[in-house]
């Protein structure tokens, strides 16, 4: 599993919201991965609003790349 474009901040004291990209192998099953991360999130840093784009690695490999 790869992560990138991972974005952190603050609404409101105590309401943080992550947003973040995650590369999985194609065999595996996202709706599992999804649910880690977000248990994890949750529980590691105590940020209850996720938005996880989840991407297969073929995808993620053959996207066009930013040019800056």
């Amino acid at each position: 599993m790869e992560v990138h474009d991972l974005h952190v901040w603050a609404l409101s004291s105590g309401r943080n919201i992550l947003t973040s990209h995650v590369v999985v192998r194609d065999s595996l099953n996202r709706d599992v991965i999804l649910a880690s991360v977000i248990d994890a999130v949750s529980k590691s840093f105590e940020i209850h609003h996720c938005t996880i784009q989840m991407e297969q690695a073929a995808f993620h490999d053959n996207a066009p790349k930013p040019s800056h």
